[in-house]
This record gives structure tokens, C-alpha cells and sequence, in this order.
């Protein structure tokens, strides 16, 4: 109740930049802005589970046909995929190409979508992840690598921090459409916690009109307790 009260007022991309940094805070030694996306979607995930169960339940409107389709994904298996990944830098040798990077971190993408356009972003998230670039013609800046490098170099990025731009693959029960949408592990925990905090508020009120209850005593009980007397019927 405590972080949804820090969340409240803010706007989307400060709500889960606040969420994403309470998470790491609880999950990451040392500083957490320099830990990878996927390590900070992972750190979101464990925090999640720990919250509101292993069960994620994901749900998008169907490109084709509107309708809603929910899918439900484990997350020890997503967990279990970013822990699997290598560590949080490399280096790339491609057609005499040899490229030292590291990988995003939330501080990047904060900067990247500060940017004004798309291009913009996308060399600012370039330059930030490329440590040093060798080549026989000489010196070559981040900028200047060229679109087929820099493709593949993004592609070798995201196999090694796999959470940082997950998807999860949907399929319409109604038309048979299938599709993929992102997996935002910090939108979802901000949606989920917003509606328990929702509806945990709506049993402290009608508890403490019905019996007179404090509402640290009530938030102190489990949920179970609560859902229980909510259900006596009082004369």
C-alpha cells in the first residue's frame, strides 16, 4: 500500500520508473541504474511473484477482430531464461568489424525517449552500448556503423539480455488471427498493484463502517481474514 501511495500522481513513464527502481532496490546489490533492461524486468517479475503469485496474466486486443485475449505466462520460466543469458557485455567480430559494447540500461532508455524522433533514440541507445569500434579503415564512430552491422550488433544485444524486449505470442480464439505484443513487466505491476490497492481500500472502508476498525488493524489481516468477514451478515 506504501509503493502505491509513492506511484500515485505520477505519470505513466515516472510510475514505473519509481516501480522498476523499488524492485531493483530489493533484488540488486549496488547500484541498480547500471543493471541491463532484462536484469530490471527480471527484478520487476521476482518483486511481482513475491506480491501477487508465480501466474502473469496478460491480455491484448486482437488486431483483427477487437476481441480481448488473455494469456497466462510463468514467471520462474522468464526468470530463468534472463538468468540463463550471457553476462552484461561482449564483443562482435563481423566482416573485420570488432565492436566492444555492453548492454542497455534503464538510465539509456530513460535518455533514448527523451529524444525528439525515432532515429534519434535509437543512436543515442547505440552509442551508449558500443564501448570501442575497430575496423581496417580506421576509427569509425557508433553513428557511422553501417545499417547491416548495426542490425546485427542489436540482434546479438537482445539475444544476451532476452527480457529487455520480450514478446509474448498471441493467438484470437474468435478469428485465429495471431500475433505478438510486448511483454512490460513494469506496466503490468502497476496495473495489478492499482487494482489490488483498489479493492483492498474497498474492504477497509466497509469494514471499518461495519465494526469501527482501525485501518492499519484491518490491513494487518490476510486476505482471507478480510474476505471472511466481509461475508457475515450483520443485523
Amino acid at each position: 500500500m506504501e509503493l502505491w501511495d509513492a506511484l500515485a500522481g505520477l505519470g505513466t513513464a515516472a510510475r514505473e520508473a519509481v516501480l522498476a527502481e523499488r524492485c531493483l532496490a530489493a533484488s540488486v546489490e549496488g547500484d541498480g541504474t547500471a543493471v541491463s533492461l532484462g536484469l530490471r524486468e527480471a527484478a520487476l517479475l521476482r518483486s511481482f511473484a513475491g506480491a501477487f503469485g508465480a501466474r502473469l496474466r496478460c491480455l491484448d486486443d486482437c488486431p483483427a477482430c477487437g476481441s480481448r485475449v488473455a494469456a497466462e505466462l510463468s514467471i520462474p520460466d522468464l526468470i530463468a531464461v534472463q538468468e540463463a543469458a550471457p553476462a552484461c557485455s561482449g564483443r562482435m567480430d563481423l566482416d573485420g568489424w570488432r565492436i566492444s559494447y555492453r548492454l542497455p540500461t534503464g538510465e539509456d532508455l530513460k535518455e533514448a525517449a527523451e529524444a525528439s524522433d525515432e532515429e534519434t533514440a535509437e543512436q543515442i541507445l547505440r552509442s551508449a552500448t558500443i564501448r570501442q569500434i575497430s575496423h581496417p579503415d580506421g576509427e569509425i564512430s557508433a553513428s557511422d556503423l553501417p545499417d547491416g552491422v548495426a542490425e546485427a550488433l542489436a540482434e546479438r544485444i537482445e539475444r544476451e539480455d532476452p527480457l529487455a524486449a520480450a514478446e509474448v505470442a498471441l493467438s484470437c480464439p474468435d478469428c485465429g488471427e495471431t500475433w505478438r505484443c510486448g511483454l512490460d513487466a513494469a506496466a503490468l505491476f502497476a496495473a495489478r498493484l492499482d487494482a489490488w490497492a483498489k479493492r483492498t481500500l474497498w474492504e477497509v472502508h466497509h469494514l471499518a463502517m461495519r465494526y469501527g476498525w482501525r485501518e492499519a488493524d484491518i490491513l494487518a489481516m490476510a486476505p482471507q481474514r478480510r474476505e471472511a468477514y466481509l461475508l457475515m451478515d450483520v443485523p
